[in-house]
């Protein structure tokens, strides 16, 4: 029997491989019934043994896409979703270093227990302590109710991220007895997950609960503003047919589900009507948002302002981020369709002259990819509109505060279906958690992944939780700082390189856009 102690009772997990797990710890009450809407509470104490061999339910969601590549993760979705599992290698008072994981899937999806993030390889191979949690998603965890439903709902827009803090709090007080160092916790996420980081960097609530951050595809410029977050809960009391706003605080887990459905494809058919805090298109209709409270300024502003200055970071992106997604959106077909998407590019920015950013950013994107067509130009304009240039912004804006700030360029290429994903969205999850043998990864990586590039991700990972810095561990042996004069890169293929500047070439048309 493995067995722990938190400070709200004892739970029992077991042992695998050496690795003492621990699975569906509760780190806040059940949010439901008077707490629907409302930030976490801490847990109440419990006095038997609890059981925590099994992976707690899940928020309420759709099976998306990369469910459909994890065939044994099956969905136990409940409002009751704030759970949070634990790998260490010890129960002992070691103090090891926390590596504290937040996963993606766009704000509506996911979960902290699919398989991919298994963290076995990371405890045993580095080390250190894993911990994955489950918050809540879509409407339940980012539907701004303020201007609805009154101010104790003002800050509903954040519930998400609150979760996300309260684990974090978890960690602090807790996380001694599983062997962890509570002064030495690294945040890390993927996608949204990342995006969730970023935010975290920028909130006040969250200051000195985590001392390093990874972010993987995902930056601090993904926050609503209140405006688009009231329109965005009004248009579904609307697509609801709520006479009484209040009727929302009663509906269904499943009603709030297809509503939500609902109300993503309206903004997905309407993206000038909605604009996220920094003036762009808001593409995610529910994510965190900026209300003023917890989140009293854009995260990226209070980055740039040096809220977040004792705070390592590595930042980076995947090449070919948005072939994943034009499996969902197709592509232009000609350039006069491509042209009309590049105007509407144009509208977030700063110029109003959208014909003008729309020729300017053609030619970039002409001259940078000479031999390819239409498609393959707005793939490579929206893989930096949505990933790579919001990961450059907050590397510069970290990077004028912070000595140790890292960039890294995932570049290497799929031969699943054909070559189709290339180096896609998500491709370097299972690199990086060293999992290329979990199920469902062949579909996204092929047969013969390259366990070297694995080992080089997963061992800069390790050493960066541990020493602040990525090239401490044997796989990678240097990776140069960013800094706003040189912009190195590691380039992580096969091979590793390190790079300047890469992409500057069309990283400097977005300079008055993001």
């Amino acid at each position: 029997m493995t067995v722990a102690h938190t400070k709200y009772g004892d739970i029992e997990g077991f042992e695998k491989n050496g690795i003492h797990n621990f699975r569906g710890v509760p780190y806040a009450k059940p949010p439901i019934g008077e707490l629907r809407f409302k930030a976490p509470v801490e847990p109440s104490n419990w006095e038997d043994l609890k059981d925590c061999t099994k992976f707690g339910p899940v928020s309420w969601q759709s099976a998306g896409m990369m469910g459909g590549l994890v065939p044994e993760q099956e969905l136990d979705c409940n409002e009751d979703c704030l759970y949070l599992n634990i790998q260490t290698p010890g129960l002992d008072d070691k103090k090891r270093p926390v590596m504290f994981w937040i996963h993606g899937g766009a704000f509506v999806g996911g979960s902290g227990s699919t398989p991919w993030y298994n963290g076995q390889s990371f405890a045993s191979r580095g080390d250190v302590v894993v911990v994955s949690i489950n918050y809540r998603l879509g409407v339940l965890g980012f539907l701004q109710l303020g201007a609805i439903l009154g101010p104790e709902y003002q800050s509903s827009g954040l519930n998400g991220i609150l979760d996300q803090v309260e684990a974090l709090k978890f960690v602090r007080d807790n996380i001694e007895n599983f062997g962890g160092d509570p002064d030495n916790v690294t945040i890390f996420g993927e996608s949204a997950g990342a995006m969730s980081v970023g935010t975290i960097l920028g909130l006040p609530r969250a200051k000195g609960l985590f001392h390093k951050a990874i972010l993987q595809s995902g930056s601090a410029l993904n926050v609503l503003s209140q405006e688009t977050a009231d329109a965005v809960a009004s248009k579904l009391v609307e697509i609801a047919e709520l006479d009484d706003p209040f009727s929302i605080l009663d509906l269904s887990p499943q009603e709030m589900l297809d509503f939500q459905t609902k109300v993503v494809a309206e903004v997905e058919s309407n993206p000038g009507k909605y604009r996220s805090a920094m003036g762009g298109i808001a593409g995610l209709p529910l994510q965190p948002v900026l209300d003023g409270i917890e989140l009293p300024v854009a995260p990226i502003e209070a980055i740039r302002s040096g809220q977040a200055k004792d705070i390592p970071i590595i930042a980076g992106t995947n090449k070919e981020e948005w072939k994943l997604f034009s499996l969902m959106y197709p592509n232009p077909s000609d350039e006069e369709a491509l042209i009309r998407r590049i105007n509407r590019v144009g509208q977030i920015g700063k110029s109003s002259d959208t014909k003008e950013v729309g020729e300017r950013f053609l030619a970039a994107y002409k001259k940078a990819f000479p031999d390819g067509n239409a498609g393959k130009w707005w793939e490579e304009i929206l893989s930096d509109l949505v990933f790579m240039i919001p990961a450059i912004r907050l590397l510069e804006a970290q990077s004028s505060h912070q000595a140790n700030v890292f960039h890294y360029w995932f570049t290497w290429e799929s031969p699943a279906f054909g070559g189709m994903l290339g180096s896609c969205h998500a491709m370097e999850i299972p690199f990086v958690w060293n999992n290329l043998n979990k199920g469902g990864v062949e579909l996204l990586v092929g047969l013969d992944p390259p366990e070297n590039l694995a080992l080089s991700m997963h061992d800069a990972w390790i050493s960066f939780a541990k020493h602040g810095t990525p090239d401490q561990e044997a796989s990678v042996k240097e990776w140069p700082r960013f800094d706003i004069e040189n912009r190195y890169a590691i380039e992580f293929n096969t091979e590793l390189a390190i790079l300047k500047d890469p992409r500057g070439d069309t990283r400097k048309v977005w300079d008055d856009i993001i």
